[in-house]
């Protein structure tokens, strides 16, 4: 879609004296702004899936947080028994 630009403003182009993406029927508006059941699926499907790689990596950043503090503990125990 070309555009117009005039001093900071960017304007769609008109095509036969219409809007490139503009909607004249207000039904079809409804619809356009209607996700699908399908859509809405594939949308949470996919907030389910950057969730679930999202906890697998603090999982594995916690994991290894306890690990070095718990060597660090081991550490200052044995510290501890050889005084």
């Amino acid at each position: 879609m070309a555009e117009t630009q005039v001093d900071g403003l960017k304007t769609p182009a008109l095509t036969d004296g219409e809007f490139q993406d503009a909607v004249s029927d207000p039904a079809k508006q409804e619809e356009k702004k209607k996700p699908t059941a399908l859509q809405v699926a594939q949308l949470l499907e996919s907030k389910m899936h950057e969730l679930s790689a999202s906890l697998q990596k603090d999982e594995t950043l916690f994991a290894e947080k306890m690990a070095k503090i718990s060597s660090l503990i081991d550490e200052l125990i044995r510290e501890v028994n050889a005084k």
